[in-house]
């Protein structure tokens, strides 16, 4: 687990070199046996009860090229309708690029990859088990998928950017499919052969199936086949002229699917004078902007909308909703001032602390594999504060030694943490936490069958 979780750290890791150095050291010589200095070392556990109750997330950053981004809506009984939405800027293939002597589109199909995750078999080579939120039958509902042109400059992927933005739009979409989502890989055919590719959203546009389509099909015509040449001699350039693409639904239900952004491509299917068929690929690509954009509207009067609306922070609340994609998160407040001073004030070297949460009940839907911790204040995640789900009890434990230590160093109290749905993102470097994850839960608060609780385990030294 810590493995994973070490890449979460960041530039924490250097300013919490010291205090992980000193207590690493205690742990491992405060054994009780052969401590000649001291005498009658006493472990133990201590047992607090946290306050937690759920809040509003405030817009999370979404922009990072290695997050997974998602697309569609669901409406939830307990947490209402969310809707993902996905903008990005397309990358030039190739400079000076030319489409050829009177070129004429035949279809414009936008293909982003799922995220794999899972495991494959032999009849389906891909698998995406926490992708894909289900129906209560286990189904999964189609959507329609909207495309606009973005009509403003995106922002670099180095700029800041949030959930909430929005760019301008083209008054009109100019494109649209119906999307049936599945985990199964797709059968497609390219250059007169049949190949398979890992399961993905895979849609036409634009096409000559009917008058609706065939009119998107005149607009990227126009706007790329018959477009002055000079407006595709450099990726800048290019992307001062089409500013990006965004795809969005407007249906009232459906699913929400996570796809890799990074491999998001719009494909150009057209044949020249010869009638020779070519493809060109317009990719997203790591160095574009991109964007996800969630909206969750929760019902009025709902006990999610009165559990946000008017928390008991002092007493916290009997059940804490929480949600990816800019839903709910949970609050936790680890001690007291009183708890914390009195800690503070005990001979005690701290060997581990965890935090355990529960899902207060299954739902139909997949509950998140990941839960993490963040500091409320500042938005930067804690020291290994990642847990994974535990289906046997469908627990989260935090190990959180480290922070507990930290906070004993500066001698303050902890502050607020945020608790929020997550999922762990694999890179080189280790775990990388991304928040766009579209699965929900409801958790024990300070009261129901298994309430949040943290604990010490501690070693008292006796001079």
């Amino acid at each position: 687990m810590n493995k994973t979780a070490i890449g979460c750290i960041g530039l924490f890791a250097w300013s919490l070199w010291g205090v992980l150095a000193v207590s690493c050291e205690q742990r491992d010589t405060l054994d009780g046996a052969d401590l000649s200095v001291l005498n009658k070392p006493e472990q133990g556990i201590r047992k607090y009860k946290p306050i937690a109750y759920s809040a509003e997330t405030e817009s999370i950053k979404s922009s990072n090229p290695i997050f997974s981004k998602v697309l569609g809506v669901i409406s939830d009984p307990i947490f209402g309708r969310v809707k993902a939405s996905f903008s990005a800027q397309l990358t030039l293939p190739k400079p000076d690029l030319e489409f050829g002597e009177n070129p004429v589109l035949d279809s414009v199909v936008f293909n982003a990859p799922l995220i794999a995750g899972g495991k494959a078999d032999e009849k389906n080579p891909y698998r995406n088990d926490f992708n894909i939120i289900p129906q209560p039958d286990g189904g999964f509902k189609s959507f329609t998928i909207k495309a606009y042109e973005i009509t403003d400059s995106m922002k670099t992927v180095a700029e800041v950017t949030y959930s909430n933005h929005r760019y301008d739009l083209s008054d009109s979409p100019i494109g649209q499919a119906k999307y049936t989502p599945t985990q199964d890989s797709i059968e497609i055919a390219e250059g007169g052969a049949k190949k398979k590719i890992e399961p993905a959203i895979r849609i036409s546009l634009a096409d000559n199936s009917d008058a609706v389509h065939k009119a998107y099909l005149e607009h990227f015509q126009r706007t790329f086949l018959n477009a002055d040449p000079i407006h595709f001699v450099s990726r800048a350039i290019f992307r001062s002229y089409f500013k990006g693409i965004y795809l969005t639904t407007e249906d009232a239900d459906g699913s929400l699917v996570s796809f890799n952004g990074n491999a998001a491509e719009l494909v150009f299917y057209f044949h020249d004078k010869d009638a020779a068929s070519r493809v060109f690929r317009f990719p997203v690509g790591p160095s574009a902007s991109q964007v996800g954009i969630y909206e969750n509207n929760i019902r009025p009067g709902s006990e999610l909308a009165k559990r946000i609306k008017t928390p008991d922070e002092q007493r916290g609340e009997p059940v804490c909703y929480i949600a990816g994609l800019g839903g709910p998160k949970a609050v936790v407040r680890l001690f007291s001032d009183a708890a914390f001073k009195a800690l503070k004030g005990e001979k005690w070297v701290v060997n581990g602390a965890r935090l355990i949460v529960r899902a207060a009940r299954t739902k139909t839907t997949p509950l998140p594999p990941v839960l993490a911790l963040f500091n409320h204040r500042t938005g930067d995640p804690i020291p290994f504060g990642v847990a994974l789900l535990n289906p046997a009890d469908n627990t989260y434990t935090f190990r959180i030694a480290t922070y507990v230590n930290q906070l004993l160093y500066e001698g303050k109290p902890d502050d607020l943490l945020d608790l929020v749905a997550a999922e762990l993102i694999q890179t080189p470097s280790g775990g990388v936490i991304s928040q766009n994850t579209p699965l929900q839960a409801e958790l024990d608060g300070n009261s129901g069958e298994q309430p949040i609780v943290f604990e010490i385990s501690y070693t008292a030294i006796v001079r």
